[in-house]
């Protein structure tokens, strides 16, 4: 009897085995060279991802529009794949999912130039005379970058420009009235010994375009800088507020926040003058920071801050958006170490927010973007938790204000956090990481592929 039982076991296992579909590597796996090609040809799970990425390729190359994109992002995938080296079957999983689906997704942009040099958490800034100016960022292993280059939308190429006097990351840009560009903090990798440290900067400077060249700028202030519509310069702090004339160069007080925020806020310039700012992160707490829900308004008039009504929820690195008619979109963000899908709007007249639907990904440190259409374009960030982990993200997405809906506009060849992207003249979207370059034309993307 109990052989019996034993060969009915026998049997039923031989049965669920041949009911499993055998997988195989798209790919020659006799003759596997690299450690990443074999552990795929060892994983049936990563055998099978490695078919499906093969198939979903095969059908993207279908989409004549964005073929030579799709070719391209190919081989920058292929690269990033082989310079898996730590838990290397993770690491390819997880580069598989992801390009499985940006292939099923559609991509959706065009390459653009070669650039000058590749560049990540730099500054984009849209030049009167229609080029775009690219400044400072991380390159690889050395730190801050000093270098910058000009993107040319006519001839769709990049060529190089004067340096930055201090290299500098995760710094602010912005375009002056005069049509110099004023660059302000930022950080720097610095050496000590055996260690990297990251050191705050706090020169400032400014670009000429007229003689392509940067210069030390004197009596700026500290914080995140807001243009106002009187042509001063709005820098926000924790614990104070100046302002800047570009013009005469006097720094004058404007007052106190009502909220100590040291970072990861929004600062929105709306069409009464006033400037919304929202959100963020101040130090105390658990884990020695905390997040506000909070908001507050400075009126340029009575040069002073007052509280208005406070977001839904907490989050920062969050995008904010001016829309038509004075509200603001304020999308995603992080809140407590965990990436947000929600949206929120706030109405310039009501002074209160209203919930305004989920994008399709959580996400922060993204950006947006709103387009001639009316529509907002989100582009990249990080998204996941911290128990989850977390993941860059390469898909771009539309909210349409008007219904408060979400839609898929495809994606980049590239996991774009740490980017920039810069509306052209052209109406184009000009989208830089590390080393590629990339347009969106939101004219005549398609959103999606069929298989």
């Amino acid at each position: 009897m109990k052989e019996r039982n034993m060969l009915r076991i026998a049997l039923s296992v031989l049965c669920l085995m041949a009911s499993v579909p055998a997988y195989t590597a798209s790919f020659d796996c006799k003759k596997a060279a690299s450690t990443v090609e074999k552990t795929i040809c060892r994983d049936s799970e990563l055998s099978r991802l490695d078919e499906e990425m093969a198939s979903a390729y095969k059908a993207a190359l279908k989409d004549a529009v964005h073929a030579d994109s799709i070719r391209q992002s190919q081989r920058i995938w292929l690269q990033q794949t082989r310079n898996c080296k730590f838990e290397i079957g993770k690491c390819v999983k997880m580069q598989y999912q992801v390009r499985i689906f940006t292939l099923k997704l559609g991509i959706a942009t065009s390459p653009a130039g070669k650039l000058v040099e590749g560049r990540i958490n730099h500054t984009a800034t849209l030049l009167p005379n229609g080029k775009v100016l690219l400044a400072g960022g991380e390159g690889g292993d050395e730190g801050a970058s000093s270098s910058a280059e000009l993107y040319d939308p006519t001839s769709n190429r990049f060529s190089a420009t004067g340096n930055l006097v201090d290299g500098r990351s995760e710094h602010f840009a912005m375009l002056l009235p005069n049509g110099k560009v004023l660059v302000t903090g930022g950080i720097s990798r610095m050496a000590a010994g055996p260690h990297v440290a990251w050191n705050d900067i706090a020169k400032h400077e400014f670009y000429d375009p007229a003689s392509g060249s940067f210069s030390v700028a004197q009596n700026i202030p500290d914080g995140i800088p807001v243009l106002l519509a009187n042509g001063k310069v709005l820098f926000i702090s924790a614990d104070s507020a100046k302002l800047y004339d570009p013009v005469s160069g006097r720094v004058t007080s404007a007052g106190n926040p009502v909220s100590k925020r040291t970072g990861g806020f929004t600062a929105t310039r709306l069409p009464n003058g006033k400037v919304l700012i929202a959100g963020g992160i101040g130090e105390g707490g658990i884990g020695g920071y905390f997040m506000f829900d909070s908001a507050e308004i400075y009126d340029p008039i009575t040069n002073s801050f007052a509280a208005t009504s406070n977001l839904a929820q907490k989050r920062s690195n969050h995008t904010a958006s001016l829309l038509p008619g004075g509200r603001v979109l304020i999308a995603g963000g992080n809140s407590m170490g965990d990436s947000l899908d929600s949206a929120e709007l706030y109405d310039m007249k009501s002074g209160r927010f209203s919930p305004a639907g989920n994008l399709i990904t959580s996400r922060f440190g993204h950006s947006a973007h709103l387009l001639p259409n009316g529509k907002v374009l989100i582009v990249g960030g990080q998204g996941g938790s911290n128990s989850k982990g977390e993941y860059y993200r390469n898909t771009l997405e539309l909210c349409d204000p008007a219904t408060n809906i979400f839609s898929s506009a495809g994606g980049t060849s590239f996991n774009c956090y740490g980017c920039t992207a810069t509306l052209l003249d052209n109406g184009k979207v000009l989208l830089v990481d590390n080393g590629t370059a990339e347009l969106y034309d939101w004219t005549a993307a398609r959103v999606g592929l069929s298989e």
